[in-house]
């Protein structure tokens, strides 16, 4: 009777396997996101572990190791609930020792940073964080994540933009190009740059150059959608734009901060509502940022808390600033700092900046001592000619 039960739960766990194989696949081809992928592979680890048969577990998951190795670099520990991030790892620890190959590979490196990610941020959630450990701040956006309006995880992305000159009107590029599809993300992206000019260029003429402006969600291919990152951008696009207008300036975050919130045509913050506001609460607490910065009408439905604390971990106290304008983070020297480059930076920076003006430069003041050189006479002789005899 124990042999047939046995025999019985091997056959459903050996049709479980090809279900989850067979949704691995479709999420691959798909390129759905890394959320999804990460509870599959948690899954199909779990059942070829516990079938514990080296070539059975080798022969189900070969196929899988190239997209598992670029999903552990992708994975986003911050934001995310740890104990799903610890499994997610762990299992990674374990693929290594099935693949023997995979030492040589990027695998056990990322693996290891990621479990080092993660215990800072279980440091965080006991209240023992030490932020002169940091070595560079971050700024955040929570994504909640849903399918058929149902959650399926949080995380924190991290948003990278460049400004550079162009001859051609002003264009924005967005990747990866999947959320070029929503039509009100771009739009967020427009009014997130237009606002950050304004507030660049107080106190200076307009500026008449044109911009190529690239945006680039880090950590994920998942399609966002919506406007509730264009407090970010708008922040970030200030900070990029302040280095191009001044340049003897350096302007950075001083800690590491969630915002979110839309930015409207006055440059003004909007709200994205209480049931949003509440799970990205829980996001950022989940994440070793100091702040989270949101819509002040937000703030105001909550009640103005100072603080916020996640289910389990009351000693991690997440602070919570409402604000109606980017100026509000601007003005704080505890959230952005304002230091002047030293000059040899300066020099440097400039020399880049007109690389063809200090190439001509030192053109025409090489030529110039060459041609000098040869107008001068280096051994100088005087000779004296009387009665024709020298």
């Amino acid at each position: 009777m124990r042999g047939q039960q046995d025999s019985y739960k091997r056959l459903n766990d050996f049709r479980e396997t090809e279900i989850i194989i067979s949704g691995l696949r479709e999420a691959i081809r798909l390129e759905k996101s890394l959320c999804e992928k990460a509870a599959l592979y948690n899954k199909l680890i779990t059942l070829l572990l516990r079938y514990g048969d080296t070539e059975f577990f080798k022969a189900n998951f070969s196929e899988f190791t190239d997209d598992f190795t670029s999903s552990v670099e992708l994975y986003p520990v911050q934001g995310r609930d740890p104990a799903e991030s610890e499994t997610f790892l762990r299992n990674a620890e374990q693929i290594i020792n099935f693949f023997p190959g995979l030492n040589e590979g990027r695998l056990p490196q990322i693996t290891e940073e990621k479990l080092l990610q993660l215990n800072k941020l279980y440091d965080t959630l006991q209240g023992d964080s030490a932020p002169s450990e940091k070595l560079r701040t971050v700024l955040y956006f929570p994504v909640i994540e849903q399918k058929d309006n149902l959650r399926i995880c949080s995380y924190l992305e991290t948003i990278n933009v460049r400004i550079i000159g162009s001859d051609n009107p002003t264009s924005f590029l967005i990747y990866p190009g999947e959320n070029t599809t929503d039509p009100k993300l771009k739009k967020q992206v427009e009014k997130a740059f237009s606002a950050a000019q304004k507030l660049a260029l107080r106190g200076r003429k307009n500026d008449s150059k044109r911009y190529e402006v690239i945006v680039t969600f880090v950590n994920s291919r998942a399609e966002y959608t919506g406007d509730s990152f264009g407090l970010l951008l708008t922040l970030q696009f200030y900070l990029e734009l302040s280095r191009i207008y001044y340049p003897a300036l350096n302007l950075r975050p001083e800690v590491n901060m969630c915002l979110t919130g839309g930015i409207d045509e006055d440059g003004k913050v909007t709200k994205i509502g209480s049931e949003l506001i509440n799970t990205k609460l829980e996001a950022a607490a989940l994440s070793d940022s100091e702040y989270i910065i949101i819509p002040k009408e937000d703030h105001k439905e909550l009640g103005y808390p100072e603080y916020f604390s996640t289910d389990g971990y009351p000693q991690r106290k997440l602070n919570i600033l409402g604000i109606t304008s980017p100026d509000e983070i601007l003005n704080r020297r505890d959230l952005i700092v304002i230091e002047k480059k030293p000059l040899r930076r300066r020099i440097l920076e400039a020399s880049v900046r007109h690389s063809r003006t200090v190439l001509l430069s030192v053109i025409l003041v090489l030529l110039t001592v060459i041609f000098l050189s040869f107008r001068s006479d280096h051994n100088p002789a005087e000779v004296s000619f009387k009665n024709n005899v020298a």
